[in-house]
Parts: structure tokens; C-alpha cells; sequence
């Protein structure tokens, strides 16, 4: 692979994110080097505290002399670049590159600092800085942002250019054309960028923090983005310091930029410390979890640090230094892996934008919804329940979206899971059909397909012949603790009990003759302590659509696993997707080992990594707890004839393609070959 760029090699990045008077040759020496990164996300040399820009007359000449002492020490040089607040001298100095809500008020960051707008005056000084910047001896850029105001810019830039693009005043915008507008103007920026740096060097790394599963509220779109970086990345690795903090919730961010990557590297951006306390670093044992993560999906290590290196020196941070080092030792094994599963789960951005989703928090979101109502099932809560049930039961999937939905890439996938996607445009459903008829499956639940691209509510018509609905009733909700499902047969395998708790949003469906009814669910009762109801609505159903099957659920399944956690629930689920595709793995391994199996093409090679997760029963971890005496089996394309444990990490035994693990400390990868 010596036709490879250096960023198409495994990255171990290195961010520390601000400047605390510490010496920069420092930090490259002792963090940088002696940590064992390869590259340097640069922030430290041309910072203003937290907030770092590049003006050439003050920073060129140093920068040029700690580039030549990074080469010295084969470190890569990516010069990181704030393009998305300043500091109140700036502000007052330029009040018309602020970004302004409704109301025409300041729009802050971080409490004491400002947004900037990409559409005002402020982006013609970007530009110039960027061309000298392009013309240094360094390997990328970072742009940290853009970022749009939640509610929308309102500043006399953004009135133009909005009254030039829709005809009417922004304050008259409705929400779908500000989502709209905000994409437009955040893709606009970048494309600029990148155009400039292609003029004046094409060679030159330029990535930014794309946003990834969650409503296009800052503007940061990953697939309208995507043409116009080398890299990709996103905060999956930004854990918050909240009990309720799922660690389950950071590998669907990895398999989903892994996809919109569309083949280019992305990176996992992983805080070394608790959001929001930046200076309250992660014990060992999260760090460890985090980091083996990431790269055991394929994707390159970010590490940073808000705060001076000498937080460093605890567990966290030592544990970070191990990490690198077991990851530059055996980085073959992280080149150009990539994923060979043959389920995927769907993540609407239409849905998540038009229709009802949940609002992650980071430092430019409050947790809250889009869209939320008594009747709409809850499209990313559902995503990831489902998630979260594949997750325990070790299934290997996919994440996809709406855009690969319209091509005939998804003819790989034997299962298709689309949790609450409401939102489908005509030729994202035309297409789904005809990956069905041909022999693919779905299972589709609640809303799926019922509105359109933008969320205006269509019905059942559109999707009638792929579910084998008759009639779609009324909505139903529940109370807590009164609805029931009910299944038998080889789908109620391993369950505790022929009936389980149910979601609480169903809808009353009038299923066409001939349908097979899998599961059932009760009507509403009077109340928890009353007799025990009939079992007389159709819950799931299989529907023969060509040569392919349609699984559909009229309840919100996905969004009931993610609130509860209900074991039997997950299991359910998970019995009719084995029924219906490879899952890849079979174990008897703890919910808590993440297993991850990838395919390495060069080397004609698999790779099975183990990820232990077994610690105390909040967060944050403090230790790790060994599984001993486990096993699993793997259906691949051939038999495997030879394992090798990395690091001789763990001690195995091997009996056709069935492997028995001794004991699992914390990460280990084994090696695959296939006859």
C-alpha cells in the first residue's frame, strides 16, 4: 500500500486544545513525540487562551520553525483553526461578523465568547488568512465549526442573502426553510474552502467536525460536506459525565461516519476528559474503552485535552500513552480495514430533521426534541434502541442512510432495519421495494413511510403493498405497565415468558389476508391492576413482497428497548433478525464485550476485536472486570485455519470456526485466516 497518502495510514492525532503558558517544544517533545502520536492537531503555538486563529504577520515565522522541529521528529503538522467564535476584542472591533438571534442579540459560545456568521464580512477575512496559510510547509487544517446558531442567524448578512434565496424576510422563516437555509450557508462555507485550497495546494488535509446523528440544528450536514474534505470526523468520543450516559451510544457514531465517509478515512474526535469539566480527565478505564473502540471500527485516533499536559500524568492520560503505543506497534492491522456485514440499520436524516428526534447535548446543543408529540414514535430514540439491542446480543450491522437507500449499494445488505423512519421520499421508498423483490428484508416499525422528505404526513397508501397493511385505525397510547406482546414459536425463543411488556405508542393496523402474524398486543386496559386482557392486535407481521419479506412492527419498539432496557424486548428483536440474516457471530460473551469482526482485503484477512466493557454499574468506570471462559463462533466465507492474538492479549483455543477465550482483560484483537 505505498501508493497511500499519509492520512489514508492510521493517524494518531494529538489536540491539546488550548494554550496555559506552556512551552510549545515542549508539549511536541514530551506529549506529542514521547506519546507516541504521529500527528499534531496544532493548537497551542497561535493560541489565545482557548481560542486559536491564524493571523501570518504574528505567526508565520514560528509556526515555519516548529514544523521543522515536528519533521525532525516524523510528526505530521494539521494547524488547527477556530471558524466558529471570537473573543470579545474581536467582537467589539467587528460587531457585524456576530451572529444575532430573533432578536437581534449577541449570540455567545462557551458563555464569555461569540459566534461568528459564515455569510457575513468576517468569512472574507477567513479566506485571505486561509491562502497564506495554504502556502506553509504544513499537512492539513483542522476548521473547528462552522457552527449556526440553533434558532438561526439573524444578522443583516443572513437577511440579505435569505431574502435573496427564498423572497421573503428571515424573520418570516419557517422551520424547514431555516434547517434549510442553515445547511446551505455551513455547506457553502466549506465548499469555498475548499476550492481555495485546491487553487493553492491540492495535496493539503482539510477536515472539520461534522455533525452525526442528530437533526441538522447547527447547520453541519455530513453528507452535503462530505465532497468538499479529505477526512471526516465527529465528537462520538466526547463522553459525558452523566450516569445515564449509554457507552453503547458512541459505536453507531463510528459506523455511520464510516459510511458517509464513502471510503476516505474519518476520525473519532475522543475527549480525554469528562464533558462538560474539562478538567476532570477520564480513569483508565473509560479512556481504555473509548480508544479501542474507535480504532476497532477503522477509525483514526483524536485525542485531545482541554487543559495543560500535565493532566497527563494521571491514569487517564498514561493509559492513553499505552494505547498509542500497542496502536503504532501494530498499525498494519488498522489499514484499510472495513466493515463485511450483512445487516443495516437506517439513520433518517429527513426523520431526525422534519419528523421527531432527539437533541444531543454538546457545547453548541441543549438536550432536547424536534418534532416531539403524544402521537409520533421518536425516530433516534428508536434508532438507537435498536442499536442498543444489536449491540448486547453481538449482532454485526451496518449504519446507512436515506442516501444509500437510493442505490443499489444496499443490494449487500440481507436485512434492512428502518426504526420509526417516517420520513421517505418517493424514490426511497420505489427503492426499498425493489430490494425487496428481488429477495431483500426489511423490518420496518410505527410510522415508517407515512410522510414525506420535508414531514408532511402522506399515509399508509404509498407503503401499503410492502407491509401487507389493509387498513391503518387510530394511534393507540398506553399507560405504563398496560400493554402487553404476546409471541410463540421459534421467535419466543429464550424468553422468560410467552407474554412481555409492550411499547406505548401502537398503531390499530387491519392487516391484508394471508399475513403472518408473529406477535400480538393487547388493547388498552382499564388499569394496571385489572384482569388480564385478549391479546388481539396484530403486533408484528411478515409479509411476502417478491422474492423478499417485509417485517413490520405497528409499535415503537426501538424507542420502548431504549428507555427500559428490557431483556426480553432486545431478545425478541433480535430472534427475528437472526431468523432472517447473517448476524456473523454467535457468543456466549457478556452484553458488556463489545465484539467487532472487519475484513482487511490487502492481507486477505479477518480481524475479531474484543472490547471489555464490564465495570461498575455507573459511570464513570472505574475498573475493568475480566470475562474468563467464554465463547464464539463465527460465520465467515471459509473456515479458519489459523488464529494469532495481537500482543498475545488473550489465550484461546481454536475448534473449526468456533473460538474459546480463556480470559479478557480489557481490548485484544486476534487475527483470522481463512482457508
Amino acid at each position: 500500500m505505498n501508493d497511500l497518502k499519509w492520512y489514508e495510514k492510521p493517524l494518531r492525532i494529538s489536540a491539546v486544545q488550548c494554550n496555559y503558558d506552556e512551552d510549545s517544544y515542549d508539549i511536541l517533545e514530551n506529549h506529542v513525540y514521547q506519546g507516541h502520536f504521529n500527528t499534531e492537531q496544532l493548537f497551542h503555538l497561535n493560541a489565545y487562551g482557548h481560542t486559536s486563529f491564524y493571523d501570518h504577520a504574528r505567526d508565520a515565522e514560528k509556526l515555519k520553525k516548529y514544523i521543522k522541529e515536528a519533521k525532525k521528529r516524523n510528526i505530521r503538522i494539521i494547524l488547527y483553526w477556530n471558524t466558529h467564535c471570537v473573543e470579545k476584542p474581536e467582537c467589539d472591533d467587528h460587531p457585524e461578523w456576530i451572529q444575532l438571534n430573533k432578536n437581534k442579540e449577541k449570540v455567545t459560545a462557551y458563555t464569555n465568547k461569540y459566534l461568528v456568521c459564515v455569510n457575513s464580512s468576517w468569512m472574507d477575512e477567513f479566506i485571505d488568512n486561509f491562502q497564506k496559510v495554504c502556502s506553509l510547509d504544513i499537512d492539513g487544517i483542522f476548521l473547528d465549526g462552522p457552527v449556526v446558531n440553533a434558532q438561526g442567524c439573524h444578522c443583516e448578512a443572513c437577511q440579505k442573502q435569505y431574502m435573496e434565496k427564498y423572497g421573503e424576510s428571515i424573520f418570516h422563516a419557517t422551520y424547514r426553510d431555516m434547517v434549510e437555509f442553515k445547511v446551505f450557508s455551513v455547506t457553502d462555507h466549506i465548499r469555498r474552502i475548499h476550492h481555495v485550497k485546491n487553487k493553492i495546494n491540492p495535496s493539503l488535509l482539510v477536515y472539520l467536525n461534522n455533525s452525526s446523528l442528530r437533526p441538522d440544528i447547527t447547520g453541519s450536514n455530513t453528507t452535503q460536506v462530505e465532497p468538499f474534505v479529505e477526512m471526516l470526523g465527529t465528537e462520538a468520543g466526547f463522553a459525558y459525565i452523566n450516569k445515564f450516559y449509554s457507552m453503547y451510544h458512541m459505536t453507531p457514531h463510528i459506523k455511520y461516519i464510516e459510511t458517509k465517509a464513502m471510503g476516505k478515512p474519518y476520525v473519532i474526535f475522543t475527549a480525554g476528559d469528562n464533558k462538560p469539566s474539562s478538567y476532570y480527565m477520564h480513569t483508565a478505564a473509560e479512556t481504555k474503552i473509548l480508544y479501542f473502540r474507535s480504532v476497532a471500527h477503522g477509525a483514526n485516533i483524536w485525542y485531545g485535552i482541554h487543559a495543560p499536559t500535565s493532566f497527563m500524568k494521571n491514569p487517564g492520560g498514561q493509559v492513553a500513552y499505552e494505547c498509542n503505543k500497542f496502536h503504532e506497534k501494530y498499525s498494519d492491522y488498522y489499514l484499510k480495514t472495513s466493515s463485511c456485514n450483512k445487516i443495516a440499520i437506517v439513520w433518517s436524516e429527513d426523520t431526525a430533521n422534519y419528523y421527531s428526534s432527539v437533541v444531543s447535548e454538546s457545547d453548541f446543543t441543549q438536550m432536547g426534541g424536534i418534532g416531539i408529540s403524544e402521537e409520533k414514535g421518536n425516530h433516534s430514540l428508536s434508532f438507537y434502541g435498536f442499536c442498543q439491542a444489536m449491540l448486547r446480543s453481538h449482532i454485526q450491522f451496518d449504519v446507512i442512510d436515506e442516501h444509500m437507500l437510493k442505490t443499489d449499494k444496499i443490494n449487500k445488505y440481507e436485512l434492512i432495519i428502518l426504526p420509526v423512519c417516517a420520513c421517505m421520499r418517493d424514490e426511497v421508498i420505489e427503492s426499498i421495494k425493489s430490494y425487496v423483490k428481488v429477495g431483500g428484508t426489511i423490518f420496518a416499525t410505527y410510522d415508517t413511510g407515512l410522510y414525506d422528505g420535508k414531514g408532511y404526513h402522506l399515509g399508509f397508501e404509498r407503503i401499503k403493498c410492502l407491509f401487507g397493511i389493509e387498513k391503518m385505525k387510530n394511534k393507540i397510547s398506553y399507560e405504563t405497565g398496560t400493554s402487553f406482546v404476546t409471541t410463540s414459536g421459534e421467535y419466543s425463543e429464550s424468553l422468560s415468558s410467552e407474554i412481555i411488556a409492550g411499547p406505548l405508542k401502537v398503531i390499530d393496523c387491519t392487516v391484508q389476508n394471508g399475513i403472518e402474524s408473529i406477535a400480538k398486543i393487547n388493547k388498552p386496559m382499564a388499569g394496571r391492576y385489572v384482569a388480564f386482557p385478549k391479546m388481539d392486535l396484530d403486533f408484528l407481521t411478515i409479509n411476502q413482497y417478491g422474492k423478499g419479506k417485509c417485517i413490520y412492527c405497528s409499535g415503537n419498539i426501538g424507542e420502548f428497548i431504549e428507555s427500559t432496557s428490557y431483556g426480553d424486548s432486545v431478545k425478541l428483536i433480535n430472534n427475528i433478525i437472526a431468523k432472517h440474516a447473517n448476524t456473523m457471530v454467535k457468543t456466549n460473551a457478556p452484553q458488556s464485550v463489545e465484539v467487532v469482526v472487519r475484513y482487511q482485503k490487502e492481507y486477505n484477512r479477518y480481524l475479531l476485536h474484543l472490547i471489555n466493557m464490564t465495570g461498575e454499574m455507573v459511570r464513570p468506570i472505574e475498573r475493568l472486570i475480566a470475562i474468563t471462559d467464554f465463547e464464539i463462533n463465527l460465520e465467515l466465507p471459509g473456515n479458519i485455519y489459523k488464529v494469532t492474538a495481537l500482543d498475545d492479549a488473550v489465550s484461546f483455543k481454536l475448534s473449526g470456526n468456533t473460538i474459546h477465550i480463556d480470559c479478557l482483560d480489557d481490548y485484544a484483537v486476534l487475527v483470522l485466516d481463512l482457508r
